[in-house]
């Protein structure tokens, strides 16, 4: 295992502090060092295994495996994309106007151009800082991820992202939402047969410039997830169950010790965390 210290920029202030609270209390659900995912993989709320594993389990298997476990398939077929014109160009077009976490000012120079600053205009608050989600274009994405003092954005609205080397639609043996769709298609209130399905509101493409955060969060309406990196790397955390409430207790999100957005110390719920390369899929 080798150690690394990694030096991370923040664009406000209060993440310092917030991500700090994140990695300690991740390292210390250590054994011997080690993450549970490599120490003790039983105990883990990861299991790790590889494609062609995975490809071999039957639905029932999956399901199983799902109900105890966040799965990360390792050695997923993926593109060898950069963080480049041509990688983006991937998710929408270089001049789409996108939703972007982030801040903006705008600076008129004439009424058809203007240039943006995605940033925060005065930090003073020294916790829970929420970033606005504004409109931009992919370019500004990339302008800013090449520019050493560029902001740190987030792209979060690429809908029906499919590009041709993603079968992710195709696992129907254990995509509940998609089993979900073809049962009901031709019921009564549910449409008919021709409705194609709403790939833009459940599928979708993600591009975050380098230390780009989204801090812990319950999906909406408690759809389960799946993320797959293509290019660079991300960090992903998961809540392990307090001794006393498990997460499938309500209790559990209302203790008074219960934040999202910050790790107090009378917290007991636990983190464990992992750090998806391309081709991982979670």
């Amino acid at each position: 295992m080798v150690n690394r210290r990694l030096h991370l920029s923040c664009q406000y202030v209060d993440y310092i502090h917030r991500l700090k609270q994140f990695f300690e209390r991740v390292e210390s659900g250590y054994e011997n060092g080690q993450p549970l995912h490599i120490a003790d993989p039983d105990r883990s709320g990861f299991a790790i295994i590889s494609d062609a594993e995975f490809r071999a389990m039957s639905a029932h298997d999956v399901q199983e495996l799902f109900r105890r476990k966040n799965v990360v398939v390792t050695g997923c077929k993926h593109p060898n994309l950069k963080f480049d014109e041509s990688g983006l160009r991937t998710l929408a077009p270089l001049d789409s106007q996108v939703s972007i976490i982030g801040k903006v000012l705008m600076f008129y120079r004439h009424w058809l151009k203007c240039s943006k600053d995605y940033t925060y205009p005065s930090v003073t608050k020294d916790r829970n800082t929420t970033p606005a989600t504004v409109s931009g274009l992919v370019s500004d994405i990339l302008d800013n991820a090449r520019n050493p003092a560029g902001k740190i954005l987030n792209g979060i609205d690429f809908p029906a992202c499919f590009p041709s080397w993603d079968d992710s639609s195709n696992h129907l043996s254990y995509a509940t939402d998609l089993v979900a769709w073809d049962y009901l298609r031709g019921k009564p209130y549910c449409g008919n047969f021709t409705n194609p399905y709403p790939t833009a509101h459940m599928r979708w493409g993600l591009a975050g410039t380098a230390n780009a955060v989204t801090f812990l969060h319950i999906d909406s309406d408690g759809y389960a997830t799946f993320v797959r990196a293509t290019t660079g790397k991300k960090v992903w955390g998961i809540l392990r169950e307090a001794p006393k409430h498990q997460l499938s207790s309500i209790d559990f999100f209302l203790d008074e010790n219960f934040l999202l957005d910050e790790i107090t110390d009378g917290s007991t719920f636990g983190l464990e965390a992992i750090v998806l390369r391309p081709g991982d899929t979670l």
